[in-house]
């Protein structure tokens, strides 16, 4: 039993990126039916050319390469989303750099947005079934190059980076000690109100 509790990990963190995946959907139609009723169809067809599609490929890859444990399927879902993500984001500052319309130019990168994170969640279920060294970069990696642009913080007696295939807890975890409790209550705000920013 103790050997099925990481699969049990991976399948609820596949279950929340699909729960992601309709609540993206569900913003694409929303955004659909914002769209204003004059909306030059041949603008919105010109900047979201091939979005549809993609979701669309990407959506049937994905629920393939789960269903049949296709470890190559899902290694090309991961790459297609990078680049897709990629240029979504290009797309997105050519839209907000260029004279549309507001209306226009709000609805249109709003559906490049959630396009994009559409493709991102459907990376992360491929990722569950693809072996680490198929995924382009190591989360340990990851966690060093992290280490290394930190740097240094003056005050600080320990920070640590961990990485792992199953996260379990809070994304960041920040423990602060101190023997004086008002200074610690003090930094605890900072931080609380520099993490909402």
């Amino acid at each position: 039993q103790a050997a099925e509790v990481p699969s049990g990990l991976i399948f609820m963190n596949v279950v929340k990126d699909a729960e992601r995946l309709g609540d993206y959907v569900k913003n694409l139609h929303e955004i659909a039916e914002m769209m204003p009723a004059d909306a030059d169809r041949a603008v919105y067809h010109e900047h979201l050319n091939g979005l549809v599609t993609d979701i669309d490929v990407m959506f049937a890859n994905t629920r393939q390469a789960f269903a049949e444990s296709d470890e190559e399927l899902a290694g090309r879902v991961i790459k297609h989303a990078k680049t897709r993500g990629r240029a979504y984001e290009e797309k997105i500052r050519e839209i907000t750099a260029g004279d549309l319309r507001t209306a226009d130019a709000v609805c249109i990168v709003l559906m490049l947005r959630f396009g994009k994170r559409l493709v991102a969640h459907m990376s992360n279920i491929a990722m569950y079934l693809t072996k680490s060294e198929q995924r382009g970069i190591p989360a340990t990696d990851v966690s060093n190059r992290w280490r290394e642009k930190i740097g240094e913080i003056p005050g600080i007696d320990s920070l640590t980076f961990r990485s792992s295939l199953v996260r379990l807890g809070a994304n960041i975890d920040v423990r602060l000690a101190h023997k004086d409790f008002t200074a610690l209550e003090k930094a605890s705000d900072r931080i609380r109100q520099q993490l909402a920013e």
